[in-house]
Protein backbone atom coordinates (compact mmCIF):
# COMPACT_ATOMS: atom_id res chain seq x y z
CA UNK A 1 0.00 0.00 0.00
CA UNK A 2 1.65 3.16 -1.10
CA UNK A 3 1.48 6.17 1.31
CA UNK A 4 0.01 9.50 -0.08
CA UNK A 5 2.48 12.67 0.66
CA UNK A 6 1.43 14.40 3.22
CA UNK A 7 1.61 18.55 3.62
CA UNK A 8 1.35 21.11 6.63
CA UNK A 9 2.08 24.94 5.60
CA UNK A 10 2.66 27.15 8.62
CA UNK A 11 2.58 30.93 8.33
CA UNK A 12 2.90 31.91 11.76
CA UNK A 13 4.74 30.63 14.70
CA UNK A 14 7.78 28.48 14.46
CA UNK A 15 9.62 25.29 15.36
CA UNK A 16 12.66 24.51 17.22
CA UNK A 17 14.41 27.95 17.00
CA UNK A 18 13.29 27.99 13.75
CA UNK A 19 10.63 31.27 13.25
CA UNK A 20 8.57 33.26 10.91
CA UNK A 21 10.03 36.87 9.88
CA UNK A 22 13.74 35.53 10.99
CA UNK A 23 16.21 36.77 8.81
CA UNK A 24 17.94 33.96 6.43
CA UNK A 25 21.04 34.05 8.67
CA UNK A 26 19.12 33.56 11.92
CA UNK A 27 16.96 30.34 10.37
CA UNK A 28 20.97 28.50 9.60
CA UNK A 29 21.75 29.33 12.92
CA UNK A 30 19.21 27.37 14.10
CA UNK A 31 19.30 24.80 11.93
CA UNK A 32 23.11 24.28 13.17
CA UNK A 33 22.02 23.93 16.51
CA UNK A 34 19.97 21.25 15.84
CA UNK A 35 21.73 17.50 15.88
CA UNK A 36 19.14 16.11 13.69
CA UNK A 37 20.11 18.46 10.85
CA UNK A 38 23.07 17.47 8.59
CA UNK A 39 22.90 19.86 5.78
CA UNK A 40 20.12 22.17 4.04
CA UNK A 41 20.27 22.91 0.56
CA UNK A 42 18.36 25.32 -2.09
CA UNK A 43 14.92 24.17 -3.64
CA UNK A 44 13.17 25.44 -6.06
CA UNK A 45 9.43 25.53 -6.90
CA UNK A 46 9.10 22.90 -8.95
CA UNK A 47 11.52 20.01 -10.46
CA UNK A 48 10.08 20.09 -14.10
CA UNK A 49 11.03 17.08 -15.94
CA UNK A 50 10.29 17.06 -19.84
CA UNK A 51 10.37 13.62 -21.86
CA UNK A 52 8.49 12.19 -24.71
CA UNK A 53 5.41 12.88 -22.75
CA UNK A 54 5.43 16.28 -22.23
CA UNK A 55 8.29 17.63 -24.82
CA UNK A 56 6.06 20.40 -26.00
CA UNK A 57 6.58 21.88 -22.71
CA UNK A 58 10.08 22.01 -22.95
CA UNK A 59 9.81 25.96 -22.74
CA UNK A 60 9.29 25.66 -19.44
CA UNK A 61 12.94 24.94 -18.91
CA UNK A 62 13.95 28.39 -19.92
CA UNK A 63 14.14 29.98 -16.93
CA UNK A 64 15.83 27.12 -14.54
CA UNK A 65 19.34 27.28 -13.16
CA UNK A 66 20.20 24.28 -14.28
CA UNK A 67 18.96 21.37 -16.47
CA UNK A 68 19.89 17.58 -16.05
CA UNK A 69 20.03 15.74 -19.68
CA UNK A 70 19.77 12.31 -18.88
CA UNK A 71 19.39 8.94 -21.04
CA UNK A 72 21.30 5.52 -21.61
CA UNK A 73 25.10 6.44 -21.02
CA UNK A 74 23.92 10.29 -20.92
CA UNK A 75 23.93 13.07 -18.07
CA UNK A 76 24.82 16.61 -18.98
CA UNK A 77 24.74 19.76 -16.28
CA UNK A 78 24.10 22.53 -18.49
CA UNK A 79 23.78 25.69 -16.23
CA UNK A 80 21.79 28.66 -17.43
CA UNK A 81 21.96 32.39 -16.41
CA UNK A 82 19.36 34.65 -17.73
CA UNK A 83 18.33 32.53 -20.30
CA UNK A 84 21.73 31.97 -21.28
CA UNK A 85 24.28 28.96 -21.52
CA UNK A 86 26.68 29.59 -18.62
CA UNK A 87 28.42 26.19 -18.20
CA UNK A 88 28.37 22.53 -20.01
CA UNK A 89 29.36 19.75 -18.37
CA UNK A 90 29.82 16.28 -19.82
CA UNK A 91 29.33 13.63 -16.57
CA UNK A 92 29.80 10.76 -18.67
CA UNK A 93 32.56 10.07 -20.92
CA UNK A 94 29.83 9.02 -23.63
CA UNK A 95 27.61 11.80 -23.20
CA UNK A 96 30.27 13.67 -25.92
CA UNK A 97 28.06 12.98 -29.08
CA UNK A 98 25.36 14.48 -27.56
CA UNK A 99 26.79 17.76 -26.73
CA UNK A 100 28.61 17.87 -30.32
CA UNK A 101 24.52 17.81 -31.20
CA UNK A 102 23.56 20.61 -28.95
CA UNK A 103 24.44 24.54 -30.11
CA UNK A 104 25.77 26.45 -27.13
CA UNK A 105 25.71 29.79 -28.73
CA UNK A 106 21.83 30.48 -29.22
CA UNK A 107 19.07 29.24 -26.72
CA UNK A 108 16.40 29.07 -28.86
CA UNK A 109 18.44 26.51 -31.33
CA UNK A 110 19.71 24.82 -27.66
CA UNK A 111 15.89 23.56 -26.65
CA UNK A 112 15.04 23.23 -30.68
CA UNK A 113 17.86 20.57 -30.30
CA UNK A 114 16.98 18.75 -27.81
CA UNK A 115 13.25 18.54 -28.07
CA UNK A 116 14.38 16.41 -31.45
CA UNK A 117 17.04 14.61 -29.50
CA UNK A 118 14.18 13.46 -26.88
CA UNK A 119 11.55 13.21 -29.87
CA UNK A 120 14.24 10.67 -31.36
CA UNK A 121 15.22 8.77 -28.44
CA UNK A 122 18.96 9.81 -28.15
CA UNK A 123 18.09 11.15 -24.56
CA UNK A 124 15.31 10.31 -22.44
CA UNK A 125 14.58 13.61 -21.20
CA UNK A 126 15.43 17.00 -18.92
CA UNK A 127 14.87 17.96 -15.55
CA UNK A 128 15.70 21.17 -14.24
CA UNK A 129 17.31 21.49 -10.62
CA UNK A 130 18.52 24.18 -8.55
CA UNK A 131 22.41 25.63 -9.81
CA UNK A 132 25.36 24.06 -8.88
CA UNK A 133 27.33 25.50 -5.54
CA UNK A 134 30.18 27.24 -7.61
CA UNK A 135 33.16 25.89 -4.77
CA UNK A 136 32.18 22.90 -5.19
CA UNK A 137 29.96 20.01 -6.63
CA UNK A 138 27.85 19.88 -3.67
CA UNK A 139 24.32 20.99 -3.81
CA UNK A 140 24.23 21.23 -0.01
CA UNK A 141 25.78 23.50 2.55
CA UNK A 142 26.91 21.73 5.80
CA UNK A 143 24.99 22.67 9.17
CA UNK A 144 27.82 20.58 11.30
CA UNK A 145 30.13 22.22 13.61
CA UNK A 146 32.78 21.32 11.20
CA UNK A 147 35.57 23.95 11.42
CA UNK A 148 35.59 25.81 8.32
CA UNK A 149 33.25 23.20 6.34
CA UNK A 150 31.79 26.48 5.04
CA UNK A 151 32.94 29.21 2.69
CA UNK A 152 31.54 32.93 2.05
CA UNK A 153 30.62 31.33 -1.55
CA UNK A 154 28.54 28.57 0.41
CA UNK A 155 26.56 30.64 1.84
CA UNK A 156 25.95 33.31 -0.86
CA UNK A 157 24.77 30.53 -3.07
CA UNK A 158 22.24 29.38 -0.58
CA UNK A 159 21.48 33.13 0.43
CA UNK A 160 20.25 33.35 -3.24
CA UNK A 161 17.73 31.18 -3.11
CA UNK A 162 14.19 31.92 -1.72
CA UNK A 163 13.58 27.95 -0.96
CA UNK A 164 15.63 26.05 1.15
CA UNK A 165 14.99 22.25 1.82
CA UNK A 166 16.08 20.09 4.89
CA UNK A 167 15.28 16.76 6.25
CA UNK A 168 15.80 15.44 9.89
CA UNK A 169 18.54 12.80 10.29
CA UNK A 170 16.60 9.42 9.83
CA UNK A 171 13.14 10.74 9.07
CA UNK A 172 11.42 10.46 5.58
CA UNK A 173 9.83 13.49 6.25
CA UNK A 174 11.21 17.02 5.31
CA UNK A 175 11.02 20.50 5.45
CA UNK A 176 10.84 23.50 2.42
CA UNK A 177 11.24 26.76 4.12
CA UNK A 178 10.18 29.86 2.27
CA UNK A 179 11.80 33.22 2.24
CA UNK A 180 10.42 36.73 0.99
CA UNK A 181 12.23 40.12 1.49
CA UNK A 182 15.18 37.89 3.01
CA UNK A 183 12.82 37.30 5.92
CA UNK A 184 11.18 33.52 6.97
CA UNK A 185 7.40 33.48 5.49
CA UNK A 186 6.10 29.71 5.80
CA UNK A 187 7.43 26.72 6.18
CA UNK A 188 6.43 23.57 4.72
CA UNK A 189 6.61 20.39 6.20
CA UNK A 190 5.89 16.92 4.08
CA UNK A 191 6.32 13.38 4.74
Amino acid sequence: MASEEQSVLSTAGGMDGIVIGQSKQQVFDALVKREDVLSVWPSTVSRTYIDRENVEDIGLLRDSDMLVISGLGVFINVQLDNQEIWEIEEVTSSSREVLEKLPTDDIDAFFGVLRELILDGTVDGVQSLPRKNPNNDRAIVSTTPEPNSNTEVDFEWLFSYDRWDFSEEGKRSHYILIFQDYKLKSIEYRR
